[in-house]
């Protein structure tokens, strides 16, 4: 293999290198610089995992990724490895371009202004009902001395259009009233019994979290329900698409292979079960306790429990059906893949940071909060609240999650495909299932079920992903309490 032109600053002589007639067969060495762990050039593992902290220092590294990039692309003498390595660097290129003229070029404030769901925000005042059938919104509170107040609205009021737009959702609502400017006067079109009323009111600057009630399950309507048991249209849309679209692979495969037909029809079994118990106890709950902070939180946890229970039964019957297909070996250690996985996710949080907004910007699209973000922006949610969403976030979810899509999933789809589809068709089905949820912002969440297929994959071992998603939710939730202290 010829050697990188930088190395011989380093006075580092590579042997010879003989005509392609004498040499022989290619044999690909690896030189040693002594003193120097890392040479840039010598091999593109290593150069595309150095190049990825180029999104923490875009304007600097670009270059250096750019000369790797025609290195490994170009440069005469080199094997596929390097060619595929060259092809990977030059996709990293094009992005780490792309966020310094996003960086650099003054589009940092307008693209990362939504991105802190705690920051003052355009509004009104008013907090509402959730889970009431119909169009418009349902007033459950106004907060003192809000511009809603003072423009006379009251509990029970369905706000039904806004400057002579149909109103569909309190959520359509809000997006309208932060899309407006400080000053502007809004027309809000009531209904009142059985009357209709016009009010003008003058969105003003506010946050909107209020104090922990009574208790954590002291009745409030104004809380956000879970979708686990208030579907809305994207929600019912998207669980009724991924359901059939399963079913029909399930029907397809079960005449081609009875494995590929377990496999599918399993997880089927085990999306719809853990929605079905979920969907029971939230009705239970409603009618002993009634719509709550801690009814909600309770259901985030359960939801994921439910999944992971019904996943490992799933797991055993497969496992004995012989429908599973024995991971192959693993190329690194769990702390080695752990470690790797977490510079994956590090690096590539970082990169979506910018590219999300760009996208949701261009295409005017919106990529939604999550349901913990939701409840953090109405109401505190007290040490209690705090214990069951870390249980949900940093524990239930990732080992529910995991033992569905990468116990159970990913080593099925292993005995029909390779493992760089297998992982791809899992990370995107994890994906689609957070569509409505995250709206575009499920991007990251395929991204993220690509780093926790491959831990699986590259460690042989289901710890791997579970330990990588339970850290990666719970520095999220570490950002999630920063930003509600610095919002005080």
């Amino acid at each position: 293999m010829a050697s990188p032109p930088w190395t011989y600053a380093f006075g580092w002589s590579p042997e010879p290198v003989a005509s392609a007639a004498l040499r022989g067969p290619r044999v690909v060495t690896t030189p040693r610089l002594p003193g120097f762990p890392y040479v840039p050039g010598v091999s593109g593992r290593n150069d595309f995992h150095v190049a990825l902290a180029g999104v923490f220092f875009p304007a600097v590294f670009v270059p250096f990724t750019a000369l790797l990039a025609a290195y490994h692309s170009f440069f005469p003498d080199l094997d596929d490895d390097h060619r595929r390595w060259g092809r990977r660097l030059s996709v990293l290129v094009a992005l780490d371009l792309l966020i310094a003229l996003l960086a650099y070029g003054g589009h940092a404030a307008t693209l990362h202004r939504a991105d802190d769901p705690f920051a003052p925000n355009l509004a009104i005042g008013v907090q509402f009902e959730h889970g009431v059938r119909g169009s418009g919104a349902t007033v459950a509170a106004t907060t003192a001395d809000s511009p809603a107040a003072r423009a006379g609205l009251h509990r029970g009021d369905v706000i039904v259009a806004l400057d002579g737009s149909p109103v569909a959702t309190p959520e359509a609502l809000r997006t309208q009233i932060r899309g407006g400017h400080p000053g502007q006067g809004r027309r809000l079109q009531l209904r009142r019994a059985d009357a209709e009323i016009a009010v003008v009111v003058v969105p003003d600057f506010r946050r909107l979290r209020r104090p922990l009630g009574r208790s954590l399950f002291a009745r409030d309507s104004s809380i956000a329900p879970s979708p686990a048991w208030h579907l809305g249209s994207l929600e019912l849309a998207c669980a009724v698409l991924s359901s059939v679209t399963l079913a029909a692979l399930w029907i397809v495969s079960r005449r081609r292979s009875s494995a590929a037909g377990a496999l599918l029809g399993a997880v089927v079994l085990v999306l719809l079960g853990s929605s079905a118990a979920v969907y029971a106890l939230a009705r239970v709950l409603l009618w002993r306790i009634g719509p709550s902070l801690g009814v909600t939180l309770v259901l985030l946890v359960a939801s994921p429990m439910a999944m992971g229970l019904l996943a490992l039964v799933a797991r055993s019957r497969l496992l004995r059906a012989d429908a599973l297909a024995p991971v192959p070996p693993p190329s690194h250690s769990l702390a080695g893949g752990v470690a790797l996985g977490a510079w994956y996710l590090v690096t590539g949080t970082a990169r979506l940071g910018w590219l999300l907004p760009f996208l949701s910007t261009c295409l005017h699209l919106p990529s939604e909060r999550g349901a913990v973000q939701d409840m953090a922006a109405q109401v505190e949610f007290g040490v209690s609240g705090a214990v069951l969403i870390a249980l949900a976030v940093a524990v239930a979810a990732p080992l529910g999650e995991e033992l569905l899509f990468r116990g159970v999933l990913l080593p099925g789809l292993l005995r029909w495909w390779s493992p760089r589809w297998a992982i791809a068709a899992t990370a995107t089905l994890f994906g689609a299932l957070h569509v409505s949820q995250y709206g575009l912002g499920a991007l990251a969440v395929v991204f993220y079920g690509l780093v926790f297929g491959w831990a699986r994959i590259a460690t042989g071992r289901l710890a791997a992903p579970i330990v990588l998603h339970g850290t990666m939710n719970a520095l999220i939730l570490a950002a999630l309490a920063a930003a509600l202290h610095r919002a005080g």
